[in-house]
Order: C-alpha cells, then structure tokens, then sequence
C-alpha cells in the first residue's frame, strides 16, 4: 500500500502489483527462454513475444521509487535524508553480500580472503542478485539534488533536462537510424 501525505494513492499500488506481476513472469520464463530443448517451440515463441513487456517491472519499481522520492519535502535535506534512508539501504546490502560470499566460498571450497570479497562487493557485488540495490542506492544518493533540480525548473527546462538525460542513450541510435 502505498500513502503519501496520509493519503493513500491508489494508482501506485496498482503499478506496484503490475510491476510485481512482470517480474515473477520475467523471472518464470526466463528457464524458457536459455533451454535450448525448447528452441522454437510454441512456449518458446510465447515466452519471446512476452519478454519484452515484461522487463518492463523493473524500471517501473524504480519509477515509482523516484516518484515518491522527489515527492517528499524531506527529500531535500541532505543530510536528515541520508541519516534516515542509506542505511536501510547500506545494512542490508552489506549483510547479504558477507552472506552470499561465505556461502559460496563454502561450497566451492575455496579460502576466505577479504580481498576478494572487497573486490567483488565495490564491483558488482558478491552475487548477481545484488544488482537492484546498488542501482537503488544510487538513486537514493542522488533523490536530495534531483529534488532540487525539479523544484526549481520550469515545465520547460524539465523537458529540456530529459532530452538532454535521453540523447545519447535513446535519441542519438533513433536519429542515427532515421538517417
């Protein structure tokens, strides 16, 4: 359930389930799609034509993240905002990768060495899973100045920043498509 200001905004917790809904099929098909036993077969087929709607969950669970992010007049300030969520964020992240280090090191019997483990951690994390969080913690690290930046823009200069952000990750391969 999603509130906000002690309201509770319903279309959130829609897309909230949405996002839910997309991604246990992304991650239901996925065997799907890599077993080569099922290479071009119907499901196979199905699977390819729902995987890019799917994959669509994740950027909307960060979506939503922003939108009640830059929302919040907390938000702006630095330092309570910080003291307040990355730890909520940090804990976690840090327990689950000790977790998930130990434990891979258990079962291919290798030696502890806290190198490795610093390696893996400030890289992309001691298991694959650990993903969402990293990208999160950006976002959170980042949520006091964005704030900022769309507080005080114009509708205009709003649009303006977006193309800007788009341009070399989305505009520049359409227009170098067209032409």
């Amino acid at each position: 359930m999603v509130i906000y200001m002690g309201k509770r905004i319903l279309y959130l917790d829609f897309l909230r389930c949405l996002a839910i809904v997309l991604v246990i099929v992304l991650h239901s098909i996925a065997t799907f799609i890599v077993n080569p036993a099922l290479y071009q077969s119907s499901s196979w087929y199905v699977c390819m034509i729902v995987d890019p709607f799917d994959r669509v969950g994740v950027p909307l669970f960060f979506m939503i993240s922003g939108y009640l992010l830059l929302s919040r007049s907390s938000t702006e300030h630095v330092v309570m905002f910080y003291k307040h969520n990355i730890p909520k964020l940090v804990i976690p992240l840090v327990a689950w990768n000790i977790i998930y280090f130990f434990v891979e090191a258990y079962y291919e019997q290798r030696e502890v060495e806290l190198y490795d483990f610093m390696s893996m951690f400030f890289k992309q994390g001691t298991s694959i899973h650990m993903w969402f969080i990293y990208i999160l913690l950006g976002i959170y690290l980042l949520s006091p100045f964005l704030k900022r930046i769309v507080d005080r823009c114009s509708q205009r200069e709003l649009m303006i920043l977006l193309c800007i952000i788009l341009f070399p990750t989305t505009l520049r391969p359409i227009l170098g498509n067209l032409y």
